[in-house]
């Protein structure tokens, strides 16, 4: 008897402790329910732990990279900074901001120029880094076109040739072109002279005229060149809504190549210069045109010429080793230069407004309204800016620099000089850093190095918001009253 109530008060005690906790407080039962389903406390705060989300920084443009070299990715726009990554050829790239500061890379001896630009990119710790875009080919609206167009195929030249017209756009799958090579041959005098009268080839440059609403694109960088040092390349004519993207227009020949060349028994040459070779392109009488991704290298005389031609737009350019005016501009307006660099050019002025030669007649306006934008000219040996002489009345030029760095150049006798008997020009310089740059002068005294040499009043210069820093010459109080502000 006594033994079963030693056993009911130890079921009663046991109970009662099932529903207290040691403190004596009753325990919830859905408390107690939900801890027996835990199998691992570690294991759910891995889960509930948030995986930590790369933000991508929104795209504002695209571009390939169709270098056969690695492209390598830094961790800031300096060819100091580290190194993150690498880009291959033919990758896309998602830009996500234009820096609008410029540099300079060395590779094996050689020295590349550009802006650095922001790009996705999944490295090490990153979702972001920066590249120099020597070697970048921007994606960018195409001609705007009204009428449908058809798209054929490039291969070579004959092809190029035969399917020229207008409302096209030219795939070119080839990495050369060289016309000169056709302009005598019985091919081309009986098979495509004359024909569609859209081109003609005279002493081996290739004249396309009356062409409207085309686009010429490289799949690859097309090579446009030729072996005939007195030789132009290439001439729009009355050419209307056009495009070239992707080209690079050069002279594979050396100097020294050259200097053979003239003085060999069987050459006429006549010397252009310290250079070899003639001009690039010749624009006239045209409008609305676009180079994209384009580089102008090595070209005797003038990179590019354009007279009488208006709205014409170049993107993502190059202009060097030119040796009298990487671009001359004379009676056009709305000529546009954005993201260019112009470099290594010992040459008369890098931009040349109006020809030299006061006899000519064959301008409609002799005026020039140019802008150049965002853009790098460094290490050339010239005038900034050339100005020709015109007797026309109502002549005048009219040239913006914004956002532009002008580094280590040599100007002669001062960073802008006026001709005598020039048309009036002015020229506005915005937000742009002017540094380290020379004067070379025939005067013995370092107090002779000019900022402007200006006796007749005929440059109209106005600096807003831009620094000079280091530059051989000094500007006097007079001057900067004269041509500077804060704010435009």
């Amino acid at each position: 008897m006594n033994y079963l109530k030693i056993v009911s008060v130890i079921v009663v005690l046991l109970f009662y402790s099932c529903k207290t906790d040691p403190t004596g407080t009753k325990k919830d039962a859905s408390l107690e329910k939900k801890d027996t389903v835990k199998v691992d406390y570690t294991i759910k705060n891995k889960i509930e732990t948030p995986k930590k989300e790369v933000i991508k920084e929104p795209v504002i443009g695209f571009g390939n990279i169709f270098s056969t070299k690695v492209t390598t990715v830094r961790a800031s726009p300096t060819e100091e900074s580290a190194i993150i990554g690498k880009i291959s050829t033919n990758d896309t790239l998602q830009i996500t901001e234009y820096t609008k500061k410029f540099g300079a890379i060395s590779e094996n001896n050689d020295k590349y120029y550009g802006q650095w630009i922001k790009i996705n990119f999944e490295g090490i710790n990153s979702s972001s880094g920066y590249i120099l875009d020597y070697d970048v080919s921007y994606i960018v609206d195409k001609v705007k076109s009204l009428k449908q167009r058809d798209t054929v195929i490039v291969t070579n030249e004959i092809s190029f040739l035969e399917q020229l017209k207008s409302d096209r756009v030219f795939l070119i799958e080839t990495d050369t072109l060289n016309f000169d090579r056709f302009s005598n041959t019985d091919y081309y005098l009986k098979n495509i002279i004359g024909k569609e009268d859209y081109y003609y080839i005279e002493l081996g440059e290739l004249v396309l005229r009356n062409l409207n609403n085309v686009e010429f694109k490289g799949v690859k960088k097309v090579f446009f060149t030729t072996n005939n040092y007195k030789c132009n390349f290439l001439e729009m004519r009355g050419c209307e809504n056009f495009l070239f993207n992707n080209f690079n227009f050069y002279y594979p020949s050396s100097q020294y190549d050259y200097e053979n060349y003239i003085n060999s028994e069987n050459s006429n040459a006549v010397t252009f210069g310290s250079g070899y070779g003639y001009k690039g392109v010749t624009l006239r009488s045209s409008k609305n045109g676009k180079f994209l991704n384009t580089d102008f290298n090595g070209i005797g005389i003038i990179g590019v010429d354009i007279f009488d031609t208006n709205d014409i737009n170049f993107f993502n350019c190059s202009f060097s080793n030119i040796h009298e005016y990487p671009i001359q501009i004379s009676s056009s307006k709305g000529i546009t230069l954005k993201n260019i660099v112009i470099n290594d050019n010992i040459s008369q002025a890098l931009i040349q407004l109006k020809e030299n030669n006061p006899e000519s007649n064959h301008f409609t306006s002799d005026q020039e309204i140019v802008t150049i934008e965002n853009s790098f000219i460094i290490n050339n040996t010239s005038e900034l800016l050339g100005f020709g002489i015109s007797k026309k009345e109502g002549a005048y030029s009219e040239v913006l620099l914004k956002r532009c760095t002008i580094e280590n150049n040599t100007f002669p006798n001062a960073f802008l000089e006026a001709k005598n008997y020039q048309a009036p020009v002015n020229v506005t310089i915005s937000d742009s850093d002017i540094r380290i740059n020379h004067v070379t002068t025939n005067f013995e005294e370092i107090q002779a190095y000019k900022f402007v040499i200006n006796p007749n009043e005929t440059i109209n210069l106005k600096i807003i918001n831009s620094n000079f820093n280091e530059n051989d010459w000094a500007i006097s109080n007079e001057e900067v009253d004269q041509y500077f502000s804060t704010v435009e």
